[in-house]
């Protein structure tokens, strides 16, 4: 977070494991404490076909005065639609402008 907080990117995407669930509610104030919008996602590795189950959770933020944390979740749920189905890689903007 001191990372974020300094640094300001619009976008932030934190990787972790299942065990960090007990402190989301500590990790979604301090990004909504820096002015952003978040949310999270538990994804496996078995989700993507590859022979191993490794649950791991996703954090997601997106710095207010963008479209906000339902644009966000929206944007999330493409991303991870698209690496399940093999689609190529598209960044949170671009999903943005799918329709």
């Amino acid at each position: 977070m001191a990372y974020v907080s300094g640094k300001t990117p619009q976008v932030v995407l934190c990787e972790n494991v299942r065990g960090i669930l007990k402190y989301a509610d500590y990790v979604l104030g301090k990004f909504r404490e820096s002015g952003y919008a978040c949310g999270y996602h538990t994804l496996s590795t078995a989700d993507f076909l590859l022979p191993q189950s490794r649950p791991r959770v996703w954090f997601f933020a997106e710095l207010a005065g963008g479209e906000g944390v339902a644009d966000v979740e929206l944007s999330w749920r493409r991303l991870v639609d698209n690496m399940r189905s093999g689609s190529q890689r598209y960044s949170l903007a671009e999903l943005r402008r799918q329709p």
